[in-house]
């Protein structure tokens, strides 16, 4: 899966033509359609603009791939309301980070993800992201809620591979059925291997084909090609390293392209200055990505 940016106009509204225009780009690659993620800029966006990017990623995925949609609230009532509006706006699939702000303890979370999984129509998938909410959760937390009808799996942005590789272990061993994703490009192959399902990587973004071919290969075995495939991808997070965002860096390399028109991200994120533009740019055109744009 693909987290994918957030495109704007000059005055900062969304651009929806730009959105179907990038939907179907993943789709052509099979690779299935995550608006409002952190890539997306999920928690700077109105509840009646993510309705415009599910409407425009349908559009443009035209049916090849699912729509997911990210609803992230201090408040359960206010994901609730948002992801019943985002399932009427057509997403497939809801995608819910913890509660933040105030501290709680594991069993509110439980208690939480249950109480809203139990609410809504469409599946929900569990994020966690602890270095964007500040809330952990624990492997313990996940496994309770694999059980749950409606929780069909979790993106875990958590880059510690020990973690990684029980939450793997305990959920797969409790329910093969349960879908784990890695979060980072980094752990994408580390993931496959350990048993996990794949990625859902802001890289991806760049490089969709790269992406779909590593995984293509991968279920082929072909191992040898797969090792060269990770290692291109794990260019990427030097390309990116001298932007002020992973969303400016990646808006500023498809600006570039001319696959959209501006780099633009929205405050309090900072834009991308000359220098960082520029440097993010030579790194992109050094590292024999571009192929697999």
């Amino acid at each position: 899966m693909v987290p994918s940016i957030t495109p704007y106009d000059d005055d900062l509204m969304i651009n929806v033509k730009e959105m179907e225009e990038l939907a179907a780009r993943f789709a052509r690659e099979g690779i299935t359609v995550f608006v409002s993620g952190t890539t997306g800029e999920m928690t700077l966006l109105l509840p009646e603009e993510k309705k415009k990017l599910v409407q425009a990623a349908k559009k443009g995925a035209a049916g090849r791939v699912p729509v997911l949609v990210g609803s992230g609230w201090p408040n359960p009532y206010l994901v609730l309301e948002e992801a019943r509006s985002l399932e009427e706006a057509g997403a497939d699939i809801v995608v819910v980070p913890p509660p933040y702000y105030y501290p709680i303890p594991q069993y509110s979370i439980v208690g939480f993800y249950q109480w809203l999984s139990r609410r809504l129509r469409i599946p929900l998938l569990l994020y966690t992201i602890p270095s964007h909410t500040g809330v952990e959760v624990s492997v313990d937390t996940i496994l309770s809620l694999s059980r749950e009808e409606n929780i069909i799996g979790v993106k875990a942005t958590v880059p510690d591979i020990q973690f990684q590789s029980k939450l793997i272990r305990e959920v797969k061993k409790h329910n093969p059925e349960f879908l784990v994703y890695s979060g980072l490009d980094s752990l994408l192959l580390f993931n496959l291997s350990s048993g996990g399902d794949g990625g859902v990587v802001a890289g991806c973004n760049l490089t969709p084909k790269l992406h779909a071919e590593l995984l293509e290969e991968w279920r082929s075995g072909n191992v040898k090609r797969v090792e060269k495939l990770n290692q291109l991808i794990q260019r990427i997070a030097w390309v990116l390293e001298p932007a002020r965002t992973i969303q400016g860096g990646i808006k500023t390399i498809l600006a570039h392209e001319g696959i959209i028109g501006n780099d633009l991200v929205r405050p309090p994120l900072p834009l991308e200055d000359d220098v960082s533009r520029k440097q993010v740019v030579e790194r992109w055109q050094e590292s024999g990505l571009r192929d697999y744009l």
